[in-house]
């Protein structure tokens, strides 16, 4: 399977985000951060590695498919198992040798999503603390990585709209958000659903890719996890 070809098979999936370069400057920058998050290099100088990730369009397709999938509809986290299951799928069409990683399992199998769409040039972190895409702005999850046994091309430079935007409307959003929770060091997945409505504002604020909005329910979904949140019609 060529890359073109992967892109188009995980585009069917729902996942239209994809990045791919090579992870040497990932690892160099992981090195002196946190080595558990290290992704694979099978001996060579740059290993491939592609970004896989996901926009709105992924909503209307696990709804879709949780209509006949019955474990999938009563899954305490769907978007995972969905995104775990069809992402396996695809890989098993792969004939290179080739390691996968997911965002949400843990470390060492795992990788900082960020880091590595910034290094390939996909999103970077904004000052609101949230991955932005130059299109699509704050309105984009990072899924899963694949590694392959052979070497990476060139990465695409980012285009960073953080660094155009004044006056940055997100830097007070996110601030108000932080201070709703307690400060960073109490922000967890307790504290946001608390303040579910201001951790709303600060990502909202950011003017970057209102035409990718996500529907209100996935909006609340990400800070909420409930996944009658996806199901309900």
């Amino acid at each position: 399977m060529n890359p073109q070809e992967l892109r188009a098979r995980l585009a069917e999936a729902g996942f239209h985000l994809y990045a791919e370069g090579g992870v040497r400057a990932y690892n160099e920058e992981l090195r002196s951060v946190d080595p558990a998050f290290i992704l694979p290099e099978f001996g060579r100088e740059n290993a491939r590695v592609a970004l896989i990730g996901n926009g709105a369009e992924l909503y209307d397709v696990i709804r879709c498919a949780a209509r006949s999938d019955r474990a999938l509809r009563e899954s305490a986290d769907p978007i995972d198992d969905y995104t775990k299951s069809r992402i396996e799928r695809i890989a098993l069409e792969i004939t290179i040798p080739h390691e996968l990683r997911f965002t949400f399992d843990a470390p060492p199998k795992t990788f900082a999503a960020v880091r590595l769409a910034r290094a390939l040039g996909l999103a970077e972190m904004g000052p609101s603390m949230l991955a932005i895409h130059p299109e699509r702005g704050p309105y984009i999850a990072l899924r899963a990585a694949i590694v392959f046994d052979q070497e990476g091309p060139p990465a695409q430079p980012l285009d960073s709209p953080c660094a155009r935007c004044q006056p940055r409307p997100c830097i007070p959003a996110m601030n108000e958000a932080v201070a709703s929770v307690g400060g960073v060091k109490a922000m967890n997945r307790a504290s946001i659903k608390r303040e579910v409505e201001a951790m709303l504002r600060a990502r909202t604020a950011c003017p970057v890719g209102a035409a990718y909005r996500y529907p209100e329910r996935l909006l609340r979904y990400h800070y909420l996890h409930d996944p009658a949140l996806l199901f309900a019609e």
